[in-house]
């Protein structure tokens, strides 16, 4: 279409995009997202590819100057240039002024103001392992849809349906602290679904599994197999066992957890059976502050980084 202001604000969203040709600057186009976004690009060929960048949103960007961005574009194009490209090196230029912006050093960033405020932390440094190692030395900007789904795919092929679905989560979700704290506009993880269908837990532990499990543990009693054993009698999460305190055993049969112990933020009270009761208040228990440590002033080294 021709396009003029007047046209440009009668163009309504669809459920899918309306991508609409300038036939003035024909390498123009505008994008109309379903929510309603109108965003401006130009097409062009360099090095052998089909090459879309984005210029801008409309009204910030108006008609007039998206055609004169567009016909600049396409002037340093016939000069032998790719202006896709060098405005990428300009961001990661710009990124490497204000802060190291290699994917590693911002996830250190991020580790630092975010993950570490959160109680599950933990279980992020565990999925976000193999993204560092594979990605970590690639400056953000870099990193391309093509390369996220390369990670998940290769963890589907190592048989890890759940953790490459743990990983497609974490990844995804640093890449949206990056765009608020502005080292990146866009997450190269959007419209990239779960590969893997999860389904709920159905298996218990049979008896005859409780009985060898129980007596398992016997080999490792203090303070590991008395604590793998409050696990199957409570029901409860392993960092809420393993760091637990005399401070909140309000009774004999009265196990209290604080809303910073509990996973949902919420407090929590847990009535101990008599066996539960019998590990909790074991004579041969190391004395002090945690009920399992070999110590007993502070976790054993096995549970420290929970």
């Amino acid at each position: 279409m021709k396009m003029t202001d007047q046209s440009l604000v009668k163009l309504k969203p669809a459920q899918s995009r309306i991508d609409v040709s300038d036939t003035v600057v024909t390498n123009l186009m505008m994008t109309v997202q379903p929510r309603g976004k109108k965003v401006w690009s130009v097409r062009y060929r360099a090095d052998g590819k089909r090459i879309k960048m984005k210029l801008g949103e409309y009204p910030d960007l108006t008609l007039r100057d998206a055609r004169e961005k567009a016909r600049d574009a396409i002037l340093s194009v016939f000069d032998g240039e790719n202006p896709a490209y060098d405005k990428t090196q300009e961001k990661i230029a710009k990124t490497e002024s204000r802060v190291g912006s290699t994917i590693s050093s911002l996830l250190e960033r991020y580790d630092a103001l975010h993950l570490s405020q959160l109680k599950t932390g933990y279980q992020a440094h565990t999925f976000l392992r193999e993204f560092v190692a594979r990605y970590g030395k690639l400056n953000i900007l870099e990193f391309k849809r093509q390369h996220f789904v390369d990670l998940i795919d290769e963890i589907m092929l190592q048989g890890n349906g759940t953790k490459a679905n743990r990983v497609h989560t974490h990844v995804k979700t640093f890449f949206n602290w990056a765009i608020g704290r502005g080292y990146v506009e866009h997450n190269p993880c959007d419209r990239v679904p779960k590969p893997y269908k999860e389904k709920s837990r159905e298996r218990f532990l049979s008896d005859e599994e409780i009985k060898w499990f129980w007596s398992a543990t016997e080999e490792d009693l203090e303070p590991f197999g008395h604590l793998a054993r409050l696990l199957l009698l409570t029901g409860q999460r392993l960092n809420e066992c393993a760091k637990m305190t005399v401070g909140e055993l309000i009774d004999q049969d009265h196990w209290h957890l604080s809303s910073a112990r509990t996973k949902n933020g919420n407090q929590h009270d847990v009535f101990l059976s008599p066996m539960a009761q019998s590990i909790v208040w074991r004579d041969e228990r190391v004395a002090g502050e945690f009920i399992f440590s070999t110590i007993g002033t502070r976790l054993f080294s096995r549970l420290i980084s929970l």
